[in-house]
């Protein structure tokens, strides 16, 4: 095969990422191009950048093949690196080698365990301009929190224009590559393109903000792209954001417990106590007493507190890094607890947990719900559960998110006092695919938006229509709807038993609206205003979930349980009352495959080998 140009190796490697970069692996290098693979050595911070003692957290991960990269403390006993900087023959087998070890604060830390998100070095998400090239590693001993304090995973990626700040100790000079050795910063735009990557950068992080700003880690410096002299090529860099909740569960499954060491998860307290005896297990048992209770934090005694301290929150909120603190969530389905009187009871059909929680959710009045096995009691108040062998209960979970933002999308907005008017003019909208009411005012969406916590604001997502979407194949026909609604295509399907799916085209000036009905179920793909989805029938119910390849819905996990499919994974979601949307994670090297049950509905993000969904409609006209 002939080595490619490099202008063959420019555009292209965006519009074929995966293609385009496995074949210059294979192919080898030409004059003026970056070393094959570009782990740097300790012999040579970024190019343009100044030399700093800012950020602690941020150290050099030495691979045990001769290698030095740059890498991110984000926990106590675990950091985040490039993918590559293990070197090629690593990412299957994910050896960790004699002298592997990260250096934080000029300590060095042996690493025990490592996990990589990508499959080759040369791997893109969806979007084409984020890398997969992201692992996670262990290390053997926890960093003293007197030595550096570990960074945060943003939620959110920064906007366009927003200030962002990337770190390295790799070379300061490309072309020909030289200096470099200690640790330097860079600002930038994100969005706009930067050339400040040099090998040894590799598995560094770049913050939201100015490097002053002590903000979140959204990337991890990846890559380069562009032709001509390597001087002038572009970074690229891994979605460290989109792995936030991947990475999360990992350290859970690898500390061997259901508890989260190192993590607190501040917001949605409602409740707080002493634990006397000093144990995190009884902070983590009143959460299970209670109905309410959905996640708990709990502080270990400190030099001013005799006492551990627990918190009892009543939503799932984001884990942070936090010395001295261990967290944890319960499922909205608590077994073998009960509580004694309700207002109401009946025999649920069918005669299922499931079935008793989905019913309170229905029913103004019922805060918290008994099932015994047989019967489902309602009461109206948060009750406290005692334990009782065979028997369920739980809270009521809200169809809407109090306290939430889908910040952007915004298509339209107008000034209402009543959210339920906000999520009926969004359910009679074909456009909308989300809404928030905050401050009188609604605003409607054409995509589901980032959840942000937004004190006295309410928001939805549309369910069952997958925005942006198209379903390519499998048509037996189509047809002009009667009116422009996707919602009109949507029933043609469910009315004909030959239809699996549907992809609705929106008008434009060339042609009216169309609706194409499929006979199976295609794979989805990101295409700008078309809606898509497909049949899936629940016992006697009948719903459009949207099942997405290459896609992750990363936060509001509230359960998580071994699972050796996707379809698997969907079906435990179906079967909770308390899930609303799924990811399933295939296996890797030493993790079997698993499901994250959600209750609530996060915005979609492209992440290779994960599929995710969501349950039901959210709003109906």
């Amino acid at each position: 095969m002939l080595a490619p140009t490099q202008s063959q190796r420019g555009l292209s490697l965006h519009r074929y990422p995966l293609l385009a970069l496995l074949a210059l692996a294979a192919c080898g290098s030409g004059e003026g191009e970056p070393e094959e693979d570009p782990v740097g050595r300790s012999e040579e911070g970024l190019v343009g950048g100044t030399t700093t003692t800012l950020r602690p957290e941020v150290g050099q991960f030495f691979n045990g093949r001769g290698g030095v990269c740059t890498t991110t403390l984000i926990h106590e006993r675990y950091a985040l690196a490039a993918g590559h900087c293990l070197d090629f023959p690593d990412y299957q087998n994910l050896e960790v080698l004699s002298g592997t070890r990260v250096q934080i604060a000029g300590t060095n830390y042996a690493v025990d365990r490592v996990y990589s998100f990508a499959f080759s070095r040369y791997e893109y998400t969806q979007s084409g301009n984020r890398t997969t090239d992201v692992i996670l590693v262990r290390l053997s001993t926890a960093v003293p929190s007197t030595a550096a304090t570990p960074a945060r995973i943003a939620t959110r990626m920064p906007t366009s224009g927003e200030r962002v700040t990337a770190f390295g100790f790799g070379c300061t000079n490309r072309s020909p590559q030289s200096g470099g050795g200690s640790k330097q910063y860079f600002e930038f735009n994100f969005g706009s393109a930067s050339q400040a990557l040099c090998p040894g950068d590799s598995g560094g992080p770049v913050f939201i903000g100015n490097r002053n700003a002590g903000g979140e880690l959204w990337g991890i410096n990846s890559d380069y792209s562009g032709s001509g002299s390597f001087a002038s090529w572009n970074d690229i860099f891994g979605d460290a954001t989109g792995f936030k909740v991947q990475i999360e569960a990992i350290i859970r499954q690898w500390e061997g417990d259901d508890t989260e060491p190192g993590f607190d998860r501040p917001g949605g307290d409602y409740r707080s106590l002493w634990i006397y005896s000093n144990n995190v297990n009884d902070c983590r048992r009143e959460c299970h007493m209670d109905a309410r209770c959905r996640a708990y934090t709990y502080r270990q005694p400190s030099a001013t507190s005799t006492y551990g301290y627990c918190w009892l929150k009543d939503r799932v909120a984001p884990m942070r890094p936090l010395s001295g603190f261990t967290s944890g969530t319960v499922g909205a389905i608590k077994r073998d607890l009960t509580f004694s009187g309700g207002y109401r009871v009946f025999t649920p059909t069918p005669a299922t947990a499931e079935a008793c929680a989905q019913s309170c959710s229905q029913e103004a009045a019922c805060q918290s719900w008994r099932f015994s096995g047989t019967v489902c009691w309602f009461s109206s108040g948060h009750e406290t559960l005692t334990s009782a062998t065979g028997n369920f209960a739980g809270h009521r979970q809200p169809a809407t998110e109090a306290n939430v933002d889908r910040w952007g999308a915004d298509y339209r907005a107008f000034s209402t006092s009543s959210a339920a008017t906000c999520q009926a003019t969004c359910a009679n909208e074909a456009r909308c695919a989300a809404f928030t009411h905050y401050n009188s005012t609604c605003y409607l969406k054409n995509t589901e938006g980032v959840p942000t916590s937004l004190s006295g604001a309410t928001s939805g997502v549309r369910r069952g229509l997958e925005t942006n979407t198209d379903r390519a194949g499998s048509d037996y026909r189509n047809f002009a709807p009667s009116s422009p609604d996707p919602e009109h295509c949507q029933a043609a399907c469910a009315s004909e038993s030959a239809c699996k799916a549907f992809t609705y085209v929106a008008p434009s000036a060339t042609g009216s609206a169309r609706c194409f009905l499929k006979n199976q179920v295609p794979n989805a793909y990101s295409t700008a205003s078309m809606r898509s989805g497909y049949r899936f029938s629940f016992g006697s119910f009948t719903s459009w979930i949207d099942d997405v390849p290459n896609t992750d819905r990363w936060g509001s996990d509230f359960r998580s349980l071994w699972s050796t499919s996707w379809s698997n994974c969907k079906a435990s979601c179906q079967g909770d009352s308390a899930c609303r949307a799924w990811t399933w994670i295939p296996p890797r090297a030493g993790v079997a495959s698993w499901c994250a049950l959600k209750n609530a509905v996060p915005g979609l993000r492209s992440t290779q080998n994960m599929v995710s969904g969501i349950k039901g409609l959210e709003f109906l006209r």
